[in-house]
């Protein structure tokens, strides 16, 4: 799903494309069996996952992550995957996501709250 704008809502100027993600799950290995997902390991679901966000996102675009962005990796291994996605991104924390608000290098993620994100649609209706 994506739209063009020329703000976001949340005080962010959007160049580009805006799009939305959510429950990649990087490093959850569970994700595979519980889900159905078509790979045969969770490296290979890492590097396709990454590969397919970064074939529509790109430098000026920017995208939002509805939650659990990873799971089960040490933090470099979280700020790396992170800072190999294209675009400016926006992570709406969720369960697996909590865990990571110490070491996840904050310059990667613009800040924004659930609340605001809830303002901003409740504007739109």
């Amino acid at each position: 799903m994506y739209y063009r704008s020329a703000a976001d809502g949340f005080g962010y100027d959007v160049i580009g494309m805006v799009y939305f993600t959510s429950d990649l799950h990087f490093g959850h290995s569970g994700i595979i069996a519980m889900q159905n997902r078509p790979f045969s390991d969770v490296e290979e679901m890492n590097r396709d996952l990454l590969r397919n966000c970064n074939s529509y996102v790109h430098k000026n675009d920017t995208v939002y992550i509805l939650g659990d962005v990873c799971h089960h990796l040490p933090m470099d291994r979280v700020n790396d995957l992170i800072g190999r996605m294209n675009g400016k991104k926006i992570l709406i924390r969720r369960n697996h996501d909590k865990k990571y608000d110490v070491g996840v290098d904050a310059n990667q993620f613009c800040p924004v709250s659930v609340n605001q994100v809830l303002d901003f649609f409740k504007g739109q209706q």
